[in-house]
């Protein structure tokens, strides 16, 4: 179900029950997340162990919903993966991108970005992104991402946990 298409990207949403095949290439991370569900509770970060997520190592974040700012988020986690792709870390730092979707202070990251990520808190949907990217001396490629919603009590969604594959022409 396209949401929004902004500057070649296009951000989806669906329902956390959808078929986790729709997901395709992250199809065994939203298999991982739903068998940590408890009576249709969604899991919180803590529900899993560092080697539940070895095939997806280096390639997560995750996210925590800053209250009281819907276009705000701290950085929990910013995998190896990502700090090699972008060229920076941005663990433990707040994201909070302006409505200029070209904020320096970004990296990348977009308002767009942001409003999908709280948009799969607030409604508890599985969200898809993909649109074009270009890295410091690559040429521009494909990114896409998943984020699924985590809860610390079960109900009520505050993280968001984040995936990104990317694919360049010269890889």
């Amino acid at each position: 179900m396209l949401w929004q298409h902004n500057s070649g990207w296009s951000y989806e949403h669906y329902p956390i029950e959808e078929d986790p095949g729709r997901f395709a290439p992250f199809e065994s991370l939203v298999l991982l997340w739903r068998s940590k569900w408890s009576a249709n509770r969604l899991p919180g970060w803590s529900s899993f162990e560092l080697l539940d997520l070895s095939e997806w190592w280096g390639a997560l974040a995750v996210f925590d919903a800053v209250e009281g700012d819907p276009y705000a988020f701290d950085v929990r986690l910013w995998g190896t993966l990502l700090v090699e792709l972008g060229g920076f870390d941005l663990t433990g730092q707040r994201l909070a991108p302006g409505p200029e979707t070209n904020d320096e202070d970004t990296k990348q990251i977009t308002r767009a970005d942001v409003e999908a990520w709280r948009r799969s808190i607030d409604d508890r949907t599985i969200c898809m992104a993909q649109g074009p990217v270009h890295v410091e001396l690559r040429n521009i490629g494909l990114l896409r991402y998943v984020v699924l919603p985590l809860g610390d009590d079960g109900l009520n969604a505050n993280q968001v946990l984040y995936a990104e594959l990317s694919e360049f022409p010269d890889d």
